[in-house]
């Protein structure tokens, strides 16, 4: 009965937590599968002709109206003759002004402006958080397992039952390497982007800024990416430590109970690397912690080096938008 109650809390949150996940990033027309809740799995689907497409459509259409208002507001800089450092603070310093340039400010053009951005921060978030959530169901899987598993510590199983556990452990490693392939270059990405963020980041933090607001949005923001990534990198790399955990009690098994189809098993876990990788260029585990951590640094100081005077947030000459200086 003991090991029932954990298999039900395990599959609770294999289960459940990605539902209400996915839940989540339907708000923001992330994802548009129908029947995320149904207890039945083979309920849940993509239908082309549904509500939920529809409206991630209209999000679709939102966000590229955005992008194209992003596009038109670097015009600016030509027209005006600014002389840009950083396109990065020409962009993110000018925030949203550019949307009511061309629209007028009301209630609708402000709460449209206003969610669409916000929906493109959700989206940058989500990314690492569906990483872990996908990591986490994987990973209560093999924990499943070790919790059985410390049942048979210091004892003699019978050959078939350590073939049913083999067979349990083949069949989500098997699941490990069928969503490693399907998120491969999801992670990839995720990676990459937070490695770039938190390097600008760090990089803006280590630059004097007219106000103060500036340093500490700069503080707060990079404590937050760094500790999103931490926790991503944490969180999958759990796959690879559980994967390994029950070589652990195989070593407590006395000689008398050493059989076939445990020699295998023990055999496969300590040849076969289980985790989450991107593309398998690099696999997801506690090791690449400090690998991310010390190309961080290498990056910085070289970043910082070779970082020269750049016009500032806030430091832009006013312009009517025709190329005339305003300023005086």
């Amino acid at each position: 009965m003991y090991f029932n109650i954990k298999e039900q809390a395990g599959m609770s949150i294999a289960i459940d937590i990605p539902k209400r996940t996915l839940a989540l990033a339907q708000i923001f027309g992330l994802l548009p599968i129908c029947d995320i809740f149904s207890k039945n799995i083979q309920d849940i689907k993509f239908k082309f002709l549904s509500i939920r497409t529809l409206y991630t459509t209209l999000w679709f259409i939102s966000a590229l109206t955005f992008i194209a208002l992003e596009i038109y507001r670097l015009s600016d800089a030509e027209i005006c003759k600014w002389e840009i450092g950083s396109w990065f603070f020409y962009v993110t310093s000018l925030h949203l002004a550019h949307i009511y340039k061309l629209f007028p400010v009301n209630y609708y053009s402000v709460i449209w402006a206003e969610s669409t951005d916000f929906a493109f921060t959700f989206v940058w978030n989500y990314v690492d958080l569906f990483i872990m959530v996908m990591s986490l169901s994987i990973s209560t899987k093999f924990k499943m397992i070790n919790q059985r598993l410390m049942s048979f510590k210091g004892r003699i199983i019978p050959n078939d039952l350590w073939d049913e556990i083999r067979r349990h452990y083949n069949i989500i490693c098997e699941l490990n390497d069928h969503v490693d392939d399907l998120i491969g270059s999801l992670i990839c990405v995720a990676c990459l982007s937070d490695l770039y963020y938190v390097c600008l980041q760090i990089l803006n933090l280590a630059t004097p800024h007219p106000y103060r607001i500036n340093q500490i949005y700069y503080f707060v923001s990079t404590i937050y990416l760094i500790a999103r990534t931490f926790l991503m990198c944490l969180i999958t790399s759990s796959i690879n430590d559980e994967s390994i955990k029950p070589l652990a009690i195989f070593r407590t098994i006395p000689n008398d109970g050493w059989s076939q189809q445990l020699q295998r098993l023990s055999n496969q876990i300590q040849t076969k690397s289980t985790a989450l990788s991107g593309r398998h260029f690099f696999t997801i585990t506690r090791g690449i912690i400090i690998s991310i951590a010390g190309t961080i640094i290498t990056y910085e100081l070289v970043l910082i080096q070779f970082d020269g005077d750049k016009i500032l947030p806030g430091m832009f000459r006013p312009c009517d938008g025709s190329g005339n200086d305003t300023s005086t």
